[in-house]
């Protein structure tokens, strides 16, 4: 991102998918302390690993490698979390992954724009006051609306980020 930034480019950073390792806090805590400690981005965005249920977690990742407490959590959420986009990790462990992120990247900076990418209006709305973003418009890293120089570009085409008015 440094030199990215250095040759005038925009810089965001989009941490997806995030998976919770066993030592996920300390790694994401480096991560994130390295990125902000050499560059200035115009957003940091965040996803925790979806699209898939418990059985396909186990079938493509190894599970020991696993937050064990979060691995309980996705078993115990299986059958509510069956065909949910947003699984195999419930809402309460995402929301518990995002919180952690968020107050990582603020130890850091306070002023870079925080966003949830691709996560349910649920998320959004419990979140939109620490992530600093109105859902409905918000800078984030790969929108056609977020132009460089943490811009919004809304339309009469297109009145709101990827988060609709209406669900």
């Amino acid at each position: 991102g440094r030199k990215c930034q250095e040759m005038g480019l925009p810089v965001r950073y989009k941490f997806k998918p995030i998976i919770p390792v066993r030592n996920w806090r300390e790694e994401y805590a480096h991560i994130i302390e390295q990125a902000l400690s050499r560059s200035k981005p115009e957003s940091i965005g965040f996803c925790v690993i979806m699209w898939m249920d418990y059985n396909d977690l186990t079938e493509r990742i190894d599970v020991n490698l696993l937050d064990e407490g979060y691995v309980k959590a996705a078993r115990e959420a299986s059958d509510q979390l069956k065909g949910v986009r947003t699984g195999p990790f419930p809402h309460h462990v995402r929301a518990e992954i995002y919180r952690f992120l968020i107050n990582e990247v603020r130890r850091w900076s306070k002023d870079v724009l925080l966003y949830v990418s691709t996560e349910s209006r649920e998320m959004w709305d419990e979140l939109k006051d620490e992530l600093g973003q109105d859902p409905r418009a918000y800078i984030c890293g790969c929108s056609s609306v977020a132009v460089p120089g943490s811009r919004l570009a809304l339309s009469d085409g297109l009145r709101c980020s990827t988060y609709s008015p209406k669900p």
